[in-house]
């Protein structure tokens, strides 16, 4: 370009595209000029960006962004599920299964917490391992985890170990269980990782066992009622029969002379003159 007859060339950064130029024009962002004296502009290549006007040179994409075509002013933050973990980079790579990115920009994918799993790839988070499951390592990728919880204990949603929780005395877990179950009623669990539902046996004979009950003699058979091997509850004695003890594993009937009309009584009544 011309002024006052001198002629300049333009500089670095600038650029004049025409004959008979009066000055030089500033490159635009995305573009750039290295050298002095060009009539054009070059465009900031594929991976590299120009961010302001009048520049000399491009700059290359860092870690965590990338550009996908010539001439960017600005980079592009990785999506979350992916990442980028070169400069320069062209593209964004999805994070592999068991990894994730819960936000945008990241040069790395997280992989996931034991407990945890992800499956496919491109994941933006962990999803916790369901109930009856667990996770022992990390990176895991599918719903099953690394197996159901082993028999006699149970494994909430998130669990690390097969062993996580014990059933505890009254309860039971067969494999893959997610919480604790009562013990069936007439029977009991003095033990603490019982896999089915009839626990460590029967209640005794002359006591009764509700469900979840932890001894073999969870409560006594009260009068009036009587308590055969196996009660999950007292069965009252029937009408015209009697039990005057606790503990009892039987009724025994009104002798004759003598009478109950109700159910549950622990005497006879005599009969009238």
């Amino acid at each position: 370009y011309c002024v006052s007859g001198v002629q300049s060339s333009a500089d670095a950064g600038y650029h004049v595209n025409t004959t008979g130029a009066t000055g030089q024009t500033a490159c635009a962002a995305g573009n750039y000029t290295s050298s002095t004296g060009q009539n054009a502009c070059i465009k900031a290549s594929v991976g590299y960006y120009v961010p302001t006007t009048a520049q000399t040179g491009q700059t290359a994409c860092p870690t965590g962004n990338y550009t996908s075509s010539t001439e960017s002013s600005f980079c592009t933050p990785a999506s979350a599920g992916y990442h980028v973990n070169t400069t320069a980079a062209t593209g964004q790579t999805a994070c592999a299964a068991g990894n994730y990115t819960s936000s945008t920009g990241r040069n790395a994918c997280t992989v996931t917490s034991a407990g945890y799993y992800a499956t496919g790839t491109a994941n933006t988070g962990q999803t916790i391992c369901p109930a009856g499951t667990y996770g022992s390592t990390t990176g895991l990728t599918s719903s099953s985890c690394s197996g159901q919880c082993t028999a006699g204990y149970y494994c909430t949603a998130g669990s690390s170990s097969a062993t996580q929780n014990a059933c505890g005395a009254g309860k039971y877990c067969p494999t893959g269980s997610g919480s604790a179950t009562n013990c069936d009623a007439g029977y009991y669990g003095s033990s603490t990782t019982n896999s089915v539902s009839t626990c460590n046996g029967q209640c005794t004979a002359g006591y009764y066992c509700p469900a979840g009950s932890t001894s073999a003699t969870q409560n006594a058979c009260g009068a009036g009622n009587y308590c055969p091997t196996g009660s999950g509850s007292q069965t009252a004695a029937s009408a015209g029969y009697h039990v005057n003890t606790t503990g009892a594993t039987g009724q025994t009937a009104c002798a004759a002379g003598n009478y109950t009309t109700s159910t549950g009584q622990n005497a006879c009544t005599k009969a009238s003159a």
